[in-house]
């Protein structure tokens, strides 16, 4: 058997069997991240021209090198699960030959995996040709695109801040809310009855916060720029300003010429070119574009002008501390050292679940210390909303006494979020006796990815048709992801069965929660949601991967393939002995990963902003 690999077919004809690239991608969930993180954290430790990795981007005495990760660690992830992947493939087809037709950025992985194998590789010639003439191009045009695209956008911002200001407010002794754009989200407000758009996390959280004044500076990590959630913040009563404010103007060219021509004689080198092997092969050829593309103005130069500027601007007008709800973006990192070297408290908060491997933003045990000067920056202090994160934290090197848990400040007003059930339903104009099964999905379908091998939100859909179409005793809710989910492909999917009780909703996510029964995802953080309103949870796996670690969701969930989708419905919904077990459970995880029901952080808080 010949294998073509790169092919938009995915089937055998001939005695050819066409692979593409989608299909060799693992499933979401957190086996996507089990053998990148441990090679992500081992990386910094790792020593090159005499130094460990984060040393070679010494710059004023920290490290760059956390500040440009962010921006390569996807393609690290990548090439280390395709590598596993392509190896196991031929492993388990054997294959007689290879050839390469397309996903040319993958050559040079097939050509070492084939040769590891001893199978004979090719490559359609033409095709390869026309894909470097292309790459070579798009690289040559990069640095200027990059560089307008960077300047419309600090315009466009900076022109909508001086068109509701003259000036920037003095920061002097306040606390300061340095947020990325996209914590800003919509939500229903129980008090008024409609739907409001407000602050993630530090909404609920300002209550909390004792005599000092606020300013909010709102950032954007997108690359073209957007300028709603920005227009929507400077009409609010806390004062915003856009991170473009405080910079004022782009970085002058050549002012960072010294490093930037170290860094792109260090890509240059063999040597450092080597760290990028995993199991024997080397993937630097799939990482080489991200590394060049650091060097442009809207990466590197950009970073570097970044912290001079804070530094200066803080130094004459010097805040109390500052609030970063992601501690993790290149930004606040760049923050985050400029304020070491002021004095300037930082404070980090919690903004998403940790598992056992923990996202690529936590992957890392090399940390910032007078022993280590050249790790990853951290704040100074960092509050979170379980002993489990705390613990987590600890585990990977974070100082114990500088860690405070506050719970998750979206549960603080549960008791306002607390519906009666039959109220809901009447509302809702569904039936008070039948059961009802929500389904939230996160955009894994074929209107948002290419991948269709990862369109789990429509095999799950397809599945519960199959089981309770037009059944008269259930009722199946579909919620889409509240961030620009397309829903044509679900209600095509509806239609195809005429399913009269199947229905696509997208109001409020935490009543359609207290109306079901039941709560069924693939991946979603609703699925802590339902627990927190005391709901029935079934997780759905595939290629036994699961979004939430199995060792947690195993005491407080059903973890369930598609194929036992229908008994673990059954089993969930009518055992009793079972929901009460899983209830108990659902208690202890909820006060161990976000100290609920327990809110009373004022003190925490307080203490923490001003000692």
């Amino acid at each position: 058997m010949k294998l073509f690999y790169g092919s938009k077919l995915n089937e055998k004809h001939d005695d050819i069997l066409y692979l593409n690239d989608a299909n060799l991608s693992l499933p979401y969930g957190i086996s996507y991240f089990k053998e990148s993180m441990p090679f992500l954290d081992n990386l910094s430790y790792q020593k090159c021209l005499g130094k460990i990795v984060p040393e070679l981007f010494s710059y004023q005495n920290n490290s760059l090198w956390w500040l440009i990760l962010p921006s390569l660690s996807y393609s690290i992830i990548d090439s280390i699960n395709f590598i596993n992947k392509f190896d196991l493939f031929l492993k388990k087809n054997k294959p007689t030959s290879v050839k390469i037709i397309g996903n040319f950025e993958k050559f040079y992985l097939v050509k070492q995996i084939c040769e590891n194998n001893k199978i004979q590789f090719s490559y359609s010639k033409s095709s390869f040709l026309k894909y470097s003439t292309k790459n070579k191009l798009k690289i040559r045009l990069r640095e200027k695109h990059y560089s307008n695209t960077l300047q419309k956008k600090f315009n466009k911002r900076l022109n909508l801040f001086k068109i509701k200001s003259n000036k920037l407010p003095t920061f002097k002794n306040k606390l300061l809310i340095f947020s990325a754009n996209v914590y800003r989200r919509k939500y229903f407000d129980f008090e008024k009855n409609f739907e409001i758009t407000r602050e993630f996390l530090i909404d609920p959280l300002l209550p909390h916060i004792k005599n000092i004044d606020l300013v909010g500076i709102d950032v954007d990590y997108s690359f073209v720029g957007d300028t709603e959630i920005l227009e929507q913040r400077l009409d609010e009563s806390l004062l915003w300003i856009p991170l473009e404010g405080l910079l004022n103007n782009l970085p002058k060219k050549n002012k960072s010429d010294f490093f930037i021509s170290f860094y792109k004689k260090l890509i240059l080198n063999k040597d450092f070119q080597d760290l990028f092997t995993y199991e024997g092969i080397n993937f630097w050829s799939r990482i080489e574009s991200d590394f060049k593309k650091i060097s442009t103005s809207y990466y590197l130069p950009f970073l570097i002008d970044m912290i001079e500027q804070f530094e200066k601007t803080l130094q004459i007008s010097k805040p109390k501390a500052i609030l970063i709800p992601y501690e993790k973006g290149s930004y606040a990192l760049a923050l985050i050292i400029a304020c070491k070297k002021l004095g300037i408290k930082t404070i980090g908060i919690q903004h998403g679940a940790f598992d056992s491997l923990g996202h690529n933003d936590y992957a890392h045990t090399y940390l910032q210390s007078e022993k280590t000067p050249f790790g990853m920056p951290i704040p100074t202090h960092m509050l979170v909303w379980g002993n489990s994160s705390k613990n987590f934290l600890i585990n990977k090197g974070y100082p114990k006494n500088k860690i405070s848990v506050i719970g998750n400040p979206e549960f603080y007003d549960m008791k306002k979020i607390k519906k009666d059930q039959n109220t809901l339903r009447i509302k809702f104009n569904f039936p008070t006796e039948t059961k009802i099964i929500l389904f939230t999905t996160s955009k894994l379908q074929r209107g948002y990815i290419s991948d269709e091998k990862r369109a789990y939100d429509e095999y799950v859909l397809e599945e519960l048709l199959n089981l309770y179409s037009n059944d008269p005793n259930y009722i199946i809710i579909l919620k889409p992801h509240p961030v620009k989910e397309p829903t044509y492909v679900y209600e095509e999917i509806i239609k195809k069965y005429d399913a009269k009780n199947f229905f696509i909703k997208t109001e409020n996510i935490l009543e359609l929660i207290q109306l079901s029964d039941l709560l069924i995802s693939v991946e979603s953080s609703t699925i802590i949601d339902a627990i927190a309103l005391g709901k029935m949870v079934i997780a759905i796996t595939f290629d036994g991967s699961s979004w939430m670690d199995p060792q947690i969701a195993k005491n407080i969930l059903i973890l369930s393939e598609l194929k036992n989708l229908k008994i673990n419905i059954e089993k969930i919904l009518n055992d009793e002995t079972l929901q009460n077990t899983l209830h108990d459970e659902q208690k202890k995880f909820l006060l161990d990963n976000y100290n609920f029901p327990n809110v009373q952080v004022d003190e925490i808080i307080n203490n923490v902003i001003n000692s």
